[in-house]
């Protein structure tokens, strides 16, 4: 076997289009443990497995996430100011697939997370909104992820901002 270890997921936006907010990444957190790790998200070429997780903030201070969630909602405070990282350990079978684990060594490849979710939101800049009031604006969500939008106050310009889409109910998958 060969040992490796990632970054995961951060909190904020990836090259997706998709937001990771902290508290519902922590909310996922029993669900990254033994899933795959597969080549460029093919379910056919499994290559190994997490076997471990840690949730970190930006200064690499591990922190358990049911017990963060808990104080937050005992404090109403809201987590989602917290910048953090996954972080995964896995194994990949090295023996079964040699030219992989030399390339992993030699740091030619990168890690790619797959997750499922219930349902998502819509972040416009720093402001997030359900998917039905942008429904109810009259745009389908699934045209705006990944683009900008010009926002508009009356007759005032506020700018162009980036749209998101805010993953609500996460299962990490591989």
């Amino acid at each position: 076997l060969q040992y490796i270890r990632s970054l995961l997921v951060s909190a904020g936006t990836n090259k997706n289009g998709a937001h990771f907010l902290p508290s519902e990444m922590m909310r996922a957190h029993n669900t990254i443990v033994h899933k795959a790790i597969d080549i460029e998200h093919d379910e056919a070429r499994v290559i190994g497995h997490m076997y471990d997780c840690a949730f970190t903030y930006k200064d690499g201070e591990i922190f358990d996430p049911t017990k963060i969630l808990a104080e937050y909602q005992e404090t109403s405070q809201d987590p989602d100011s917290l910048d953090i990282d996954i972080l995964v350990a896995g194994v990949i079978h090295k023996l079964r697939f040699p030219e992989v684990s030399e390339e992993i060594s030699q740091g030619l490849w990168k890690v790619s997370m797959e997750c499922y979710f219930r349902d998502f939101d819509i972040k416009v800049g720093s402001q997030i909104i359900t998917r039905q009031e942008a429904q109810s604006l009259g745009y389908d969500p699934s045209d705006l992820i990944g683009g900008f939008v010009k926002v508009v106050a009356g007759k005032k310009a506020l700018g162009k901002h980036l749209v998101s889409r805010v993953l609500r109910g996460i299962t990490f998958s591989g």
